[in-house]
Parts: structure tokens; sequence; C-alpha cells
């Protein structure tokens, strides 16, 4: 099946950070977008979140040619450190046409909502019925991730020491 990358649309170099965490992945959030047939994967790679984070959550809307995704954490027990991750999530069975990819998330280094668009197309693949969430994936705590030019990672049982 044909994979096309349509965007890889922002890396984020944000206003300095708030608390500096020392990480490797500070401020390089990258979102992205690739359609395969009428499947929109997102990626949201070298996010800074809780270490220790339940599942993570995508919330979706539909607003007018707009796909909505606000991405959080769930948090029952979090941990006294902060990690990067590499997250992905699916829409599947989106319909035909030209959008634009609102995605939504709490940034721990600015301590605010940051909010990227992304436009994409998806072709006629004879989709029916309605779009609907499919899998999501994360990375789990990550030392190395794909964003270029990233800094030496920080030993991860350093990084526990220094938080516990």
């Amino acid at each position: 099946m044909k994979m096309l990358t349509i965007a890889t649309a922002a890396l984020l170099l944000a206003a300095p950070a708030a608390a500096d965490f020392g990480l490797w992945c500070d401020d390089a959030d990258v979102v992205r977008v690739e359609v395969d047939g009428a499947d929109v994967t997102v990626f949201h790679d070298a996010a800074v979140y809780n270490c220790c984070p339940d599942p993570f959550e995508f919330d979706t809307a539909w607003d007018g040619d707009r796909l909505v995704v606000t991405e959080h954490e769930v948090l029952t027990n979090p941990c006294f450190c902060v990690c990067c991750f590499d997250l992905d999530f699916t829409v599947e069975n989106v319909p035909a046409g030209d959008w634009i990819l609102r995605f939504v998330w709490w940034d721990t280094e600015s301590t605010g909502w940051t909010e990227v668009e992304i436009p994409f197309t998806v072709d006629d693949v004879g989709q029916g019925g309605p779009a609907m969430v499919g899998e999501s994936g994360d990375s789990g705590c990550l030392t190395s991730s794909g964003v270029e030019d990233a800094p030496a990672a920080v030993p991860w049982g350093m990084v526990k020491a220094i938080y516990h």
C-alpha cells in the first residue's frame, strides 16, 4: 500500500522553557502527519511528559475542514520526573478531501497549551461509514529519538536519582 508523508510540519522552537529539565528533547517537539489510504496517522515526536503516565489519550473532533486532536497524559500515580516520548495516533476511514489537522497539547516546557495546524489530503479510496479512532502508541521513556541534532542523552538512572 502506498504511504505518503503529507507533512513534517512543525519543528517547534518554543520560547525558553519555564524549567530546564536538562533533557535532550527540550523544545524539540515535532508534529507530522502520514496518510495511508484513508488512514491518517499523527506523530508527536520528542514530547515531554511525566515519566510515569498511564496511557496517553487523544480526543478528536471534526470542526468544518479541521480534524482537532487534543493529546494529554493520564496520570494516576505520577512520578517526580519528566521524560521524552514519541507518540502516535491513527484516525481510520477519513473521508476524501483536503483537511487541516489542528493538534493541541499541554507543553510541559512552556507550561501552556500549544497548537499547530498541518494541512493534509486524503484520496478517495472507497471510504464508507464514519471516521473512527484507531490505534495509538508510545515509545516509552526515550533516551534518544529521531529528532536531528539532539544532544547526547542523560542516562535514565541519573535522571531518576536526581528526582528521587
